[in-house]
């Protein structure tokens, strides 16, 4: 678990992932104000780092801190918008010391979910199936962008306001994550495919016929971009920064794909189209990480405590996977107060990867389709 410092308050133990505005409320007793409750809509929860600042910093909370003039300032960030997930010493300059909240504001979600960025995700409807299971990574060029030397403000330029936003469609490069074939997505359906669609790739034998789908869809008049896997053989995969496991969850992890071999039960009110949201594991027993296709000489690797260390071989990890894609320390895995096994990815270059259902894509995320992969950005 990692330790948060609030200065002149303590240090404390708080619980992997969780989020910084509820540890400060829960685990350091501050009454921490959020009045937005969490959607990054105000700055009432800001904090000051004084070590361990995240470097990722999301849309939302870049926008809601350049709207009060206070990106740019060293260490602000808002508590609403971090995990918990290294070591971290904070300033909490809005608290107000004592065991009861007062007017601080309605509470933030347990964790932050992808499509919670800013208004668009408090509005989010049936239309589009938000699963806990997936952070997107957002794009490296926009980690703690700051100038270095104050600039006289700018018009913004022309951007549409009757139409969507054309999304930018990468079929990458092999071995690259920047470089690759661009195409300009103007349909409200595109599909992906190996024999037919809007993009057929007929060189890769992994893909089915109508693989995956992206969709435009209207959400009480506002427009989101969806992914939706059509039922493939193979699956659709998305790089994540966290998932939980679930009974038909599965991740890759350098070149091989990976499952728990656990029992896990189905709630009777489940309903078609939510398997991975209703599912919940079973808490008795201990599982296995095991290869996904199931083959019997494949490796087996028994989880015996609560949290450990995925990464590479001599790596000193809990368990040590012989692949060459797999960094020294790759990701970690745990499980969470509800007996829900969790996925954390680490910084590396291959990461971590979740198949889906469908999922709200991002502004700047990854996705793979058999051997393909690609990268999707909204201008």
């Amino acid at each position: 678990m990692p330790q948060l410092t609030v200065e002149g308050v303590g240090t404390f133990r708080v619980p992997q992932g969780k989020r910084l505005v509820n540890a400060l409320t829960d685990e350091c007793r501050l009454n921490q104000p959020h009045a937005c409750g969490g959607f990054a809509e105000c700055t009432t929860c800001k904090v000051v780092f004084l070590a361990g600042e995240p470097a990722a910093m999301r849309p939302a909370e870049k926008a809601a801190l350049e709207s009060k003039g206070l990106l740019g300032q060293p260490g602000v960030r808002l508590s609403c918008q971090i995990s918990c997930v290294t070591d971290m010493a904070v300033r909490a300059p809005n608290r107000l010391l004592g065991p009861v909240r007062t007017e601080a504001g309605p509470r933030p979600a347990e964790v932050i979910d992808p499509a919670e960025d800013g208004p668009l995700g408090r509005r989010a409807g049936p239309e589009l199936e938000t699963f806990r299971i997936v952070k997107w990574l957002t794009s490296p060029s926009d980690h703690g962008r700051m100038p270095k030397e104050p600039v006289e403000a700018e018009e913004p330029l022309f951007r549409p306001m009757l139409r969507s936003t054309v999304p930018v469609l990468t079929v990458l490069d092999d071995g690259s994550l920047d470089v690759g074939e661009e195409i300009r997505i103007r349909k409200p359906s595109f599909v992906i495919g190996r024999s037919s669609g809007d993009l057929v790739l007929p060189n890769d034998s992994t893909i089915s016929g109508r693989h995956a789908e992206i969709r435009l869809v209207q959400n009480r008049g506002v427009a989101q971009w969806t992914l939706h896997n059509l039922e493939s053989i193979n699956g659709t995969f998305v790089r994540v920064h966290h998932a939980s496991f679930f009974a038909d969850t599965i991740v890759m992890i350098g070149g091989r794909r990976y499952k728990l071999d656990a029992t896990f039960q189905q709630s009777s009110e489940s309903r078609p189209g939510t398997l991975l949201v209703d599912q919940q594991p079973l808490e008795h027993g201990w599982p296995s990480l095991v290869d996904a296709a199931g083959r019997p000489e494949s490796m087996r690797y028994h989880i015996r405590k609560p949290a450990i260390a995925i990464g590479g071989v001599f790596s000193g990890c809990d368990i040590e996977i012989d692949d060459p894609l797999v960094a020294k320390r790759h990701a970690t895995l745990h499980r969470d107060p509800n007996g829900i096994w969790q996925i954390v990815a680490l910084k590396t270059r291959n990461g971590v990867w979740t198949n889906i259902h469908s999922i709200p894509l991002t502004s700047f995320c990854y996705f793979q389709c058999g051997e393909q992969r690609f990268r999707f950005t909204i201008p």
